[in-house]
């Protein structure tokens, strides 16, 4: 999907502080591994529970994976302007105030299909 940005889509993503992720290229995930991991991910503890380890998930290997900013390192975000109408247009792509404040991801997969 970030490959199909737009070039100003493109630029907030590097003035946001997630250069990174523009180069992060992911072709497939096999859905019976996605499934795996979901199932052996224990959010409280941000870690992977197996039958006889836990693998912790810690900031830096967030950033080694997916180059997010971590640690000290604050996202800046431009003025409310630079974003207002990209985020009413998003916004105006679902019918009820409901679904504008739950916003799911089968929706989103909804709309991308056109």
């Amino acid at each position: 999907m970030v490959y199909y940005l737009s070039d100003d889509q493109k630029q907030w993503v590097r003035n946001s502080g997630f250069e990174p992720l523009l180069y992060f290229c992911l072709e497939m995930l096999p859905g019976k591994l996605a499934y795996n991991i979901f199932q052996i991910f224990d959010h409280n503890s941000v870690s992977l529970r197996l039958k006889n380890a836990t693998i912790s998930i810690t900031d830096e290997d967030v950033f080694d994976l997916l180059g997010l900013p971590h640690g000290g390192e604050m996202v800046k975000l431009g003025p409310t302007e630079l974003y207002q109408e990209r985020t009413k247009e998003w916004l105006e792509q679902f019918e009820t105030e409901k679904e504008r404040e739950q916003i799911t991801q089968g929706k989103i997969v909804q709309l991308m299909k056109g």
